[in-house]
């Protein structure tokens, strides 16, 4: 009986040094993930970063290349604007100082510009 006690505490305690070499083993995987985990976010955040910059970069030339067509067309518009009021101007001045016979020239004139 003493012989069966005695090998039933052996094995327990085999059982018992094998459960703990088992959870050090699980302890060390868990550790391991952990760091591959933290490494992976690591890298993750680093490509979204990367890619935020070249997000930034791309549009800001898309920005520079949209302002560079648009600024021409945008002074050529202004610059017609301005002619158009100076010409519509000059034609309310010619109207005031003009006699009724060159009223109806500049009526004539200014339909035919209109």
């Amino acid at each position: 009986m003493k012989k069966q006690v005695m090998g039933m505490v052996f094995s327990v305690g085999v059982m018992a040094m094998g459960g703990k070499a088992i959870a050090q083993d699980i302890a060390q995987e868990t550790q391991q993930g952990h760091a591959l985990t933290g490494l992976t976010l690591h890298h993750s955040m680093d490509l979204d970063a990367q890619m935020q910059q070249q997000k930034g970069d791309a549009l800001k030339t898309i920005t520079a290349d949209l302002e560079a067509q648009i600024t021409p067309v945008v002074t050529q518009a202004n610059t017609l604007m301005v002619s158009d009021i100076t010409a519509r101007q000059a034609v309310q001045v010619a109207k005031t100082l003009a006699s009724p016979a060159e009223e109806k020239v500049i009526a004539s004139v200014s339909r035919d510009t209109e």
